[in-house]
């Protein structure tokens, strides 16, 4: 009965390691995993800053950007001012109703007095663009 006390000992002290061995394994696994965690944690926070900071940098060129086109845009406002303060210079007023009405009618005129003159021109003879009339033939 000692023998069978003495295996099952040895038994259950086998048992006992592998257990220790299988929780000393499972401790340094989690522990890895943790790590692997917090290495993450940090790389995305890590890229986070990153591209914070890269947002700051391009917003100091928009601002640089946007403050240069104001700039400009005061600088052609003043000079338009003093240039049309110094020429007199003003923008064409709109045509009234009546001088537009006497545009068309000279309009009209000049259209009259040119298909007229290409009416005599045919009948002389002297407008280029007209066929030549055939002269009469002596008999």
């Amino acid at each position: 009965m000692h023998q069978l006390t003495t295996y099952h000992d040895d038994e259950l002290s086998k048992i006992r390691r592998e257990t220790e061995d299988l929780a000393r394994y499972q401790k340094k696994i989690a522990a890895t995993i943790a790590q692997r965690q917090k290495i993450g944690i940090s790389r995305i926070w890590e890229r986070v800053k990153n591209r914070i900071l890269d947002l700051i940098c391009s917003v100091d060129w928009w601002v640089m950007v946007t403050g240069y086109l104001v700039l400009m845009l005061i600088f052609s406002l003043e000079l338009a001012v003093v240039t049309r303060a110094v020429f007199a210079i003003s923008p064409p007023s709109a045509l009234s109703r009546i001088e537009r009405n006497q545009i068309s009618k000279t309009f009209e005129q000049v259209g009259y007095a040119y298909t007229k003159l290409q009416r005599i021109e045919n009948h002389i003879g002297s407008n280029p663009n007209s066929k030549p009339q055939p002269k009469p033939k002596d008999n």
